[in-house]
Formats: C-alpha cells, sequence, structure tokens
C-alpha cells in the first residue's frame, strides 16, 4: 500500500494509537524490572560463579544463586543467616520469619570459602543493601580451624573474591541517562532479560542432575523459594558412627583477624551478631569432642569481650539425636526446623534488646 495511502486511512490514528501503547507497556514492564534488581547486582547474573561451557558442580550453584538471591532480594531483610553449609541446611528462613516477625533471609554458603569468604560476601552485601538489624553466623565447629592455607588449596575463596569484584562492577552503559530515547536506555535491559530467561536457562548443563543433588536450575528455584536454605540428603553411614573432631575444634590463629573484621563491621554498622554452633549428632557426642567444644567457645567469648554488639547462642553446644542429623556437618529438614525453632524461641525475649 502507497505510503500516501496509508497516512489518510481512517484507521491511521488508531493503529499508531495502539501500536504506541504496546510499545509503552513492553517499555514499562522492562522499565520495572530493570528497578527490581540494581544494575550491579544484575551483573552477578551476566557473569557467573562458574563458566559457561559444563556442567556447574554443586558447590559453585551454591555460592552463585546464594549471593545473587540475597543480593536482588525484594524486601529489607532484618535478619541475615550467613555462614558455612550447616547455616544453608540447617537454619529455615521461613520459620524464623514467622515466629519473630522479623524478614529472614538465607545468605549461608560453603566452609570452602571459609569466614574470610563469609565476611567478603557480608561486606559486599551491606555495600548494596541496607544492613540488617541482626546478623546470625551459624557454623559448623571446625569452620573456625580451616587456615588460609587450607582456604587458598581448596581455590573458592579467590575465586569467590573476583567474581564478587568483576561481577559487581558497574558499567558507564548500564547506568548512562545519556540516551536519547526511553527505549534506548532500556535496550540492555531488555536483552538481557531475554537471555536470561530463554537461552541461559534451557541449556543442558543448567538441567543437568548431579546424582542425588539436584540441577543448577532446580538449585536456584528452591534457593529462591526457601529464602537461601535447601535440604541436605542424609549420610547414615556417617552419622552413626562416633567421630573424633578434637583437632578441629579450635580457631586457627590466621583466622582470629577475620573474625575481628566481623565483629567490627557489625559494631560499625550497628548490627547485632549472634553467633551459633550446628548441633553435634548423638553419635559424636564424646567426652573429648564436647571438652574441644567448650574449648572454642572459650575463645569466642575470649575475643568478643567488651563488646556488647556480639552475642553466643545458648547453650553453645548441643547434641541432637541422630535422626535429626544427616552428617556430622549437616541437619536433616526436621532438625533444621527444630534448630530454626529453638534459634527463633531463644530470639524472642531479646529482639527489643538485639535491634536496639
Amino acid at each position: 500500500m502507497p505510503i500516501k495511502k496509508i497516512l489518510t486511512s481512517a484507521n491511521f490514528p488508531k493503529s499508531l494509537c495502539l501500536t504506541l501503547l504496546i510499545i509503552s507497556v513492553i517499555e514499562t514492564g522492562v522499565y520495572l524490572h530493570a528497578r527490581q534488581i540494581p544494575a550491579e547486582v544484575d551483573k552477578l547474573l551476566e557473569q557467573r560463579f562458574y563458566p559457561p561451557n559444563r556442567i556447574p558442580a554443586l558447590e559453585e550453584s551454591i555460592i552463585q544463586w546464594q549471593v545473587y538471591h540475597a543480593m536482588s532480594a525484594e524486601e529489607e531483610i532484618d535478619i541475615l543467616l550467613l555462614g558455612d553449609s550447616s547455616s544453608l541446611m540447617g537454619l529455615r528462613p521461613k520459620i524464623i520469619q514467622k515466629q519473630t516477625g522479623l524478614t529472614a533471609w538465607g545468605i549461608g554458603t560453603l566452609d570452602y570459602t571459609g569466614t574470610p569468604g563469609n565476611v567478603d560476601i557480608l561486606e559486599t552485601y551491606l555495600q548494596r543493601r541496607p544492613a540488617p538489624k541482626i546478623l546470625v553466623y551459624h557454623i559448623i565447629s571446625w569452620s573456625f580451624n580451616l587456615s588460609e592455607a587450607d582456604l587458598q588449596r581448596f581455590g573458592y575463596l579467590e575465586r569467590l573474591r573476583t567474581w564478587m569484584a568483576t561481577g559487581l562492577q558497574t558499567t558507564t552503559a548500564s547506568t548512562s541517562s545519556g540516551f536519547a530515547l526511553p527505549s534506548m536506555r532500556y535496550r540492555r535491559n531488555a536483552q538481557q532479560l531475554l537471555t536470561t530467561f530463554s537461552t541461559k536457562d534451557k541449556e543442558e548443563w543448567l538441567n543437568a542432575p548431579r546424582g542425588p543433588y539436584p540441577s543448577d536450575n532446580e538449585i536456584r528455584q528452591t534457593l529462591l523459594k526457601n529464602q537461601g536454605a535447601m535440604t541436605e540428603v542424609v549420610h547414615e553411614d556417617e552419622v552413626n558412627h562416633p567421630r573424633d573432631l578434637r583437632g578441629y575444634l579450635r580457631i586457627d590463629p590466621s583466622l582470629i583477624d577475620d573474625i575481628r573484621r566481623l565483629m567490627a563491621i557489625c559494631e560499625q554498622r550497628s548490627i547485632q551478631l549472634v553467633i551459633v554452633a550446628n548441633p553435634l549428632p548423638e553419635s559424636g557426642a564424646t567426652p573429648e569432642n564436647l571438652a574441644g567444644l567448650a574449648a572454642l567457645e572459650t575463645q569466642l567469648r575470649d575475643l568478643s569481650k567488651g563488646q556488647p554488639h556480639v552475642t553466643l547462642f545458648a547453650p553453645f553446644t548441643r547434641v541432637y539425636p541422630v535422626a535429626l542429623c544427616a552428617s556430622y556437618n549437616h541437619l536433616t529438614e526436621e532438625g533444621a526446623k527444630q534448630n530454626s525453632r529453638e534459634l527463633s524461641d531463644w530470639l524472642l525475649p531479646r529482639l527489643a534488646k538485639l535491634a536496639q
């Protein structure tokens, strides 16, 4: 149809209005999505923790999605649950949230990144999100025994630091307001949205199961649904037998500065820090192990002297029936629920003081 005929057509104004309306709706949707996730946090999705040419390891998926989800959570988080995999497997944010009336989210990852990695995650979080009222630092007692040399050997700590440093850089293109048209300004966001939820998430390696553990996509969905929590597979051959933990129940000297750094950050940001040790299975409650945990508690109390913003959960040493323990490091789903209820019950009478 000739251009002149189109322009003089009786339907032209209606068609033009409809086209403009559709464009506006699309741009509004893209804009709202872009506003929900800060540009620098969105970089964590562009530059994932794992390379795009293989099935990611379970540990890689956990680090990727725990950090990303906490950074991009829509609600302000009152109780942040930090720590190693015992925090990830042993606490249920939704139970804590329901019992305390405060929003809760888990950002626990792995002992492969250690206390230094946990403190780095907290620092990165606080650069981009409001400070929580309470930080629960939940650990397996021997996580404090992993030296800087151990962590360097594992390789995850340096990868985590590099990923957070590069993945959270804000590019000029993503934040510039100098585009002539809104549609140009949000083009990058639209392209990224389409890429994220189509091509990438349909690639086979993101959907591939990993033995008894779910795929990367399933981990992503589970962690988001559970607000940073997942269930461990039960290891009966491990949890049913006594285990000598005495060599692990101490703080490695190379980690003292990192523990002090954690306490100092919380003091600077007016965050109440609560340190919680994962319950021990009955099979491991030997006199020697219990004495080791008592010595670890003493070390932590000495480090927190004169710091009213730091509290140790009491009782620091707890023993659970084997049926509630998936391994020496992790609780079962029922064990995690009980642990969360105990923490919530302990927090409730202290909330007014802790959240001041």
